[in-house]
């Protein structure tokens, strides 16, 4: 039984289509707060943890390399957005928290706020939107564990 659907080169198109009209968007925010779409991931994932977490693991959950984030975290601690502590008990490891100043820029630099995306978005059905997070949700993390493999 074959399955029915969009084929992956629909899928693509589609994807390339939204990333048209993000893109923007993306530059408006680095215009306003002076942070890489990269920068704003790893405030937002600093945000949402109760602790500072572990380096190792806030790369992980970022989708960049070590060498990367600390690149990063330097630029990020240099404006005290994030403060970095290194474990007294073994020098190698390093927690990463989010300052009341990261905090601050990451709640005012919504940028979706107000938005056509917004807007599109409250236009769906709550059927649609749940949809939509879900697809989009199942794509995102089947693109993390194809690209754990590369």
């Amino acid at each position: 039984m074959q399955a029915t659907g969009a084929p992956p080169k629909q899928v693509l198109r589609a994807l390339a289509d939204l990333l048209v009209q993000v893109e923007p968007l993306q530059q408006r925010l680095w215009d306003s707060v002076g942070l890489s779409v990269a920068g704003l991931r790893v405030l937002r994932i600093l945000s949402e943890q109760h602790t500072p977490i572990a380096a190792g693991r806030l790369a992980a959950l970022a989708g960049i390399s070590q060498a990367s984030l600390s690149r990063l975290l330097a630029r990020l601690e240099q404006r005290e957005l994030v403060c970095r502590e290194v474990d007294p008990g073994d020098r190698r490891r390093v927690s990463v928290g989010i300052t009341p100043a990261g905090g601050k820029l990451l709640e005012t630099s919504r940028g979706w706020r107000g938005s056509q995306f917004e807007r599109a978005a409250a236009d769906l059905s709550p059927a649609d939107r749940q949809a939509f997070v879900d697809a989009v949700g199942r794509f995102t993390e089947r693109i993390r564990v194809l690209g754990k493999g590369e």
